[in-house]
């Protein structure tokens, strides 16, 4: 077990943590936790991680309201608020963009009046 913090948002509802150098991808941690995890997939250039616990959670993390979700995989992001979906969604794609050596995009996602957490992942 290793206890990781997580840097930023990747896609597929991943999070990203470094250890000594190395990216750890993370499911079901949110940007800025702290969290408990357990290696793997170890490749040369990154790694992979199971989520054990939340040690220092985001102020975004939410309960989620769905009895399915992490399990069936439709959401990605349920366990945080509908603002900061939009955030982590918008991020993910300034960057997909970068490293496609595309320009970046002045407003990414559009929320939609009355939008909920689950609405949205």
């Amino acid at each position: 077990m290793t206890e990781l913090h997580l840097d930023s948002a990747a896609d597929s509802g991943q999070c990203v943590g470094r250890l000594d150098g190395q990216v750890v991808f993370v499911r079901g941690g949110l940007p800025g936790e702290t969290v408990l995890v357990e290696l793997t997939q170890q490749k040369r250039r990154f790694a992979r991680a199971r989520l054990l616990q939340v040690d220092v959670p985001s102020p975004h993390r939410i309960p989620s309201d769905c009895a399915w979700f992490p399990a069936c995989g439709g959401c990605a992001w349920r366990h945080t608020t509908a603002e900061e979906q939009l955030r982590i969604k918008a991020e993910v794609l300034q960057s997909t963009l970068r490293k496609m050596g595309a320009s970046t995009c002045r407003s990414p996602c559009a929320a939609w009046a009355g939008a909920t957490a689950g609405g949205l992942a």
